[in-house]
């Protein structure tokens, strides 16, 4: 009985400790595109992704030359 109530508790906790896997961001949204003022022939970007582990939303600025290679280089900056 004791070792059927610890095996149970040391499942639930393991199951509430933080992974360390890069975050998983799989909806991503183009906020804003303008034309870049420090880098001629570029766009800057403000994307808004979620968090799918936390459900947090992440924002950030990129430069990029186009649409697909603005969400590319947020995707590989692991959101």
């Amino acid at each position: 009985m004791r070792f059927t109530i610890l095996f149970g508790l040391v499942l639930t906790a393991a199951t509430f400790i933080p992974q360390s896997s890069k975050a998983a961001c799989v909806n991503c949204q183009i906020q804003s595109r303008e034309p870049s003022t420090k880098t001629p022939g570029k766009f800057d970007f403000r994307i808004s992704c979620i968090d799918d582990a936390s459900g947090d939303e992440i924002n950030s600025l990129i430069t990029a030359g186009g649409d697909e290679e603005a969400l590319q280089q947020m995707l590989a900056a692991k959101c």
